[in-house]
């Protein structure tokens, strides 16, 4: 079953049963504590119905600190579901970044409606085979020679399977042709 979850900001107002409206920004979300509203008054505006609220604020993201939590509009039962949902979320949108300008370049595709139809299942095709390629790289351990840090101070590889994938099996040749 599809479950709906959105985030919001912290300056929306919410309303449990029998209180006054207040701030989310109010309601004491720290990092590590999260926070679940079942069945919320979401602003003060009309024709909202009632909605569950789960807060997570993590305390840190590749060595830096966040500067605020996460709001999400939710129909799951708990907060521990919501965020997992949620943080499916980026791996979607990196798959669209690879198939639109990462790496494709669909965005740029002009063209008949049958023929972008089949530009489509051309690229799931080949999509699906650079990430398998991708994760079998980074399962032998060798991704550090793929994915290069070109940044002094950062400490992980931020690279997706299909990047891996894509560009991995270019250094596998190149490594190749050196060898001989």
């Amino acid at each position: 079953m599809y479950r709906h979850k959105l985030r919001t900001k912290d300056h929306k107002y919410v309303q449990r049963q029998g209180e006054d409206y207040q701030l989310l920004s109010s309601l004491g979300l720290r990092p590590r504590k999260p926070l679940y509203l079942h069945q919320v008054k979401l602003t003060k505006q009309s024709g909202f119905g009632r909605v569950n609220i789960a807060g997570y604020w993590s305390s840190q993201t590749r060595k830096k600190h966040k500067d605020e939590g996460w709001y999400l509009i939710t129909s799951l039962p708990n907060v521990r579901e919501a965020i997992t949902a949620y943080r499916h979320r980026f791996g979607i949108e990196a798959m669209f970044k690879d198939c639109k300008s990462g790496g494709y370049n669909l965005e740029k595709c002009q063209g008949s409606d049958e023929r972008l139809l089949a530009l489509v299942l051309f690229i799931a095709s080949a999509y699906t085979s650079a990430l398998t390629q991708g994760a079998k790289i980074k399962s032998v351990g060798v991704q550090q020679y793929v994915c290069r840090l070109t940044e002094a101070s950062r400490t992980t590889r931020r690279h997706s399977n299909f990047w891996v994938g894509l560009y991995g099996r270019l250094w596998v040749e190149r490594e190749e042709d050196c060898q001989d």
